[in-house]
């Protein structure tokens, strides 16, 4: 995907990202890391960021803890990834998988595995290829947005306001 001139100087350099969310660029990456940022990249090793993006950051981690708590009990884990990939329940008597789990082929990758669901730790899980997460990860990881997007996402699908009202 080209990016226009307009664009491309609306883009912020690793170290200007990390000066603007006042963390160091070894932290910046580590949120790379874990999926927390997807920056626009242009040539092999430079990587970009949008401001959009990390203002979206800045909302998702200064949202309250009480609010992740509502929101977490709102969102059913099994009916986010349900719609993306077919479940199945487990039957009690697979000892190696907790009762109460729901099974299915893992998204990511066409081999063999068990990708379990656990609706009571609201995770999941692949055998085979090791990715594991939480709704907003399977989310982020399945339709190729950051984390925040994720939450920002699923908030706004299942009506709950996770952002303070300024008065």
């Amino acid at each position: 995907m080209a990016l226009t001139e307009s664009e491309k100087q609306k883009l912020m350099t690793r170290e200007e990202a990390a000066a603007y969310l006042r963390v160091t660029v070894q932290t910046l990456s580590k949120y790379i890391k874990q999926n927390w940022f997807r920056p626009k990249r242009l040539g092999e090793r430079r990587v970009y960021f949008t401001q959009e993006d990390l203002d979206l950051y800045i909302q998702v981690r200064n949202i309250g803890a009480h609010v992740k708590r509502r929101l977490n009990k709102e969102i059913a884990i099994v009916k986010v990834i349900g719609e993306h990939v077919p479940l199945q329940r487990v039957a009690p008597k697979d000892s190696h998988i907790p009762s109460g789990c729901y099974v299915g082929q893992c998204p990511f990758h066409q081999e063999d595995g068990i990708f379990v669901v656990d609706p009571k730790a609201k995770a999941f899980a692949c055998s085979s290829c090791g990715v594991r997460g939480d709704t907003y990860g399977f989310l982020a990881l399945h339709q190729n947005m950051s984390y925040p997007q994720a939450v920002a996402h699923l908030a706004e699908q299942f009506a709950v306001n996770i952002f303070k009202e300024v008065s």
